[in-house]
């Protein structure tokens, strides 16, 4: 399959839904979001008017050449392609791999951004997304062995030139797209930008990087995707500098947290102030009323008595 084949997702017309003007780093473009009152990331884009996991984007992009070829590897509503535009992009979500190709289409990026509407895996076959989630149509599963979407390696793939970068965010399947792509990293050596929802699979993405000449070198996002060079990138002391580095940023992320706990809990405790001056003003108010009960009750009581005196 060649980046421009039959099987490549092409729209007819606009997915229903807003298109949002995005400017940032000297950078401008439109992305379709059809379904920004409902997924997650489409209304975070809609909202913020920016893109999605922008420090990551600005580190690909500081680490990027014009013309470099990049795979987006679980695309979802293009937020990576768009802000790179020389991308091959794989979301098996049709009504996402639509909305993608209408963007590109407004952006008149042509053959820069080439749209697959393929799941991508360790060997080729079908599969059905195993749940629906519209609160997050990138966070739909791939369920594989039968169904109507299909699903290739990236070995099996036709580029046209070196793969430069790959971008991985496939929900679970991380390490399936990376054994189906083995010769490509072999041959190609990409940097990889890998996402790991949970410390298994990062041990197991650690120990698939290390038996292939990658290290780790950084981590983005809330879900933490990792970024890992081939050794030929970076010799060993700029891997000690960059642990350095992130020992640095580290320490100022604690300070900036303890910074924003310290003031959290000053808040806290002026609240918990003002609630214990209210109930204690609230108990003498009880206590007040409760005396003053008593009293009416007590000279309800002495006047009845006298009335049964006055009557005897």
């Amino acid at each position: 399959m060649t980046e421009n084949s039959p099987e490549t997702a092409q729209a007819n017309a606009a997915p229903e839904g807003t298109v949002i003007e995005l400017a940032c780093d000297e950078i401008s473009y439109r992305i379709v979001l059809p379904d920004s009152g409902s997924d997650y990331i489409q209304k975070f884009i809609a909202e913020q008017r920016k893109p999605y996991e922008l420090e990551m984007l600005q580190d690909m992009g500081d680490r990027l050449s014009a013309g470099d070829l990049v795979l987006d590897v679980g695309a979802n509503i293009g937020n990576h392609s768009l802000y790179l535009a020389a991308v091959v992009s794989y979301e098996p979500n049709r009504r996402l791999a639509e909305a993608l190709s209408e963007s590109a289409r407004l952006n008149r990026l042509g053959k820069k951004l080439s749209v697959r509407s393929l799941g991508v895996g360790a060997r080729s076959t079908v599969a059905h997304f195993a749940a629906e989630i519209a609160a997050n149509l990138g966070s739909q599963q791939l369920a594989l062995g039968e169904g109507e979407i299909e699903v290739v390696t990236l070995d099996e793939q036709d580029f046209r030139k070196k793969v430069r970068a790959i971008k991985i965010d496939v929900e679970g399947m991380e390490m399936d797209v990376l054994h189906g792509a083995l010769q490509m990293i072999g041959r190609d050596q990409p940097i990889l930008y890998v996402e790991c929802a949970t410390e298994a699979e990062f041990r197991r993405l650690m120990r698939f990087m290390r038996e292939h000449n990658y290290h780790y070198w950084d981590t983005f996002n809330a879900t933490a995707t990792h970024l890992f060079l081939p050794d030929a990138l970076a010799s060993k002391q700029d891997r000690i500098e960059q642990m350095r580095v992130r020992e640095a940023l580290e320490s100022y992320r604690n300070t900036d947290e303890l910074r924003k706990l310290r003031a959290n809990l000053t808040e806290v405790n002026a609240k918990y102030r003002v609630a214990s001056h209210q109930l204690a003003e609230r108990a003498k108010s009880l206590q007040l009323a409760s005396q003053i009960a008593e009293t009416a009750k007590g000279d309800r009581v002495r006047a009845e008595t006298e009335s049964r005196n006055t009557r005897e």
